[in-house]
């Protein structure tokens, strides 16, 4: 049988799995409200725990049917339907589903995990403006199923302007965006909020995201001790669920663990040589490629898309919980807006910048993924910044999010990566010369 994952190095990532499929199977028994959103809802997830509502990712379902080969079904059924190829592979993949949820009148009895129960309402997010899932895939659903739906505008900063002067005015438009989204889902369901449930769940948010923080804080050591594979497996609890008790005590095993590689110097990849960053989407359709690289030595130990969250930010004492949710979204960007005020490059390509000298990389892996435009229209950008500021070279990867019909013959893609070794060992030697970090000379 073919081999369609990819082999995990860490104990806590192999429970990875565990904790969206349990998310997905308690939706399906009908005892909760139902919302389908779509990822990185800010501090949504908390407002959605303090009223029982079971939020489900679209976009999260199909890497979970790209993962288990079910996705090519779902595409052909949307083309089927006169939706381009050239969209958004994940909004493609939920459109084949639904098509067939719809025909059957039920989930798909060979769905993974039970398929997606169906939606009390929807939850599109504003803050992926260029993203085709982010808003229109929710509008084309309507097409499809009639129910309500509430727009989060989570707005991101421009880093023309000076952060300091606009961040007061931004954070209380997203307190005003979570008691709205509060007010909607109230309606929507007829319950009340519990104060207490969401002061807990906003805790839980908190410390779910510091710990994550944290978790990749420890992969700039070196050798690195968890690599993408694991990172991707690890990344639904605070991705999705960062409101739940549970999430916070997945990545405290998670971080005891990797502290443990770190002090007793444990890799993830024997005898590690080259040290890469990854951007954007992962081909979960085929995460085995990557164990390819333990092969070569190579791991990639920070990843453009899907990352953790930015450093805790500072709270003051008895601040309400909305202002802190508000804090928490800001300061996922406010590290790079602050860096931004005197570069000539935007904080979208100076945080690829930091990354590659904080994680001391030794290469770039752009993918370039046929289906999603907004990943891939900088990647050619992030590509020349990295070469002609930080001496790091890119290889390209082209392939799409969920159908492994578009990934490129494996014997090329080997043949390709021992070229780059070549590369990126040429470029090793000129960061020496100019007193640049190597992590292995």
């Amino acid at each position: 049988m073919k081999k369609t994952t990819a082999t995990k190095s860490t104990e806590t990532a192999r429970k990875g799995a565990r904790f969206p499929k349990r998310k997905y199977r308690e939706a399906l028994e009908g005892e909760k409200p139902v919302a389908w959103g779509m990822a990185r809802l800010g501090g949504a997830h908390a407002i959605l725990k303090a009223l029982d509502v079971i939020p489900l990712y679209p976009e999260n379902y199909a890497t979970v049917c790209a993962a288990k080969q079910m996705s090519v079904p779902y595409l052909d059924l949307c083309a089927g339907e006169g939706l381009s190829r050239y969209l958004c592979g994940y909004f493609r993949t939920d459109v084949g589903y639904l098509c067939k949820y719809l025909k059957e009148g039920r989930e798909p009895e060979d769905a993974p995990w039970g398929g997606m129960a169906k939606p009390d309402f929807f939850l599109p997010n504003w803050r992926w403006k260029l993203c085709d899932e982010g808003v229109k895939f929710f509008h084309t659903l309507g097409r499809y199923m009639d129910v309500p739906s509430y727009c989060l505008d989570l707005p991101v900063p421009p880093s023309t302007h000076n952060y300091e002067e606009i961040k007061d005015y931004y954070i209380q438009y997203i307190v005003d965006q979570y008691k709205e989204l509060r007010g909607f889902i109230e309606k929507v369901t007829g319950r009340k909020m519990d104060m207490d449930k969401f002061e807990e769940a906003v805790d839980n948010t908190l410390e779910t995201n510091r710990l994550w923080y944290e978790c990749h804080e420890l992969r700039k050591e070196v050798p690195c001790p968890m690599p993408a594979q694991d990172a991707w497996s690890c990344l639904p609890p605070g991705y999705f669920w960062p409101a739940d008790k549970e999430s916070v005590e997945f990545y405290r095993e998670l971080y005891e663990e990797l502290k443990y590689r770190v002090a007793n110097k444990i890799g993830a990849v024997p005898n590690e040589r080259y040290r890469l960053l990854f951007t954007e989407g992962a081909p979960y359709h085929s995460l085995w490629i990557f164990d390819y690289f333990y092969e070569i030595g190579a791991i990639i130990v920070i990843e453009g898309a899907y990352y953790a969250p930015g450093p805790p930010p500072e709270i003051p004492e008895g601040a309400d919980p909305f202002y802190k949710l508000a804090l928490r979204y800001w300061a996922d960007y406010e590290p790079w807006l602050r860096k931004a005020k005197g570069s000539t490059e935007t904080w979208e390509t100076d945080r690829f910048l930091d990354w590659a000298r904080d994680y001391k990389c030794d290469g770039g892996i752009m993918h370039h993924c046929l289906d999603c435009r907004t990943v891939s229209v900088l990647l050619p950008h992030i590509k020349n910044v990295l070469l002609r500021h930080a001496y790091i070279p890119c290889y390209f990867l082209e392939d799409c999010l969920v159908d492994p019909r578009d990934l490129p013959p494996v014997e090329r893609i080997k043949s390709e990566m021992q070229a780059f070794l070549e590369v990126m060992d040429h470029h090793k030697d000129i960061r020496k010369k100019k007193g640049l970090p190597v992590a292995h000379p």
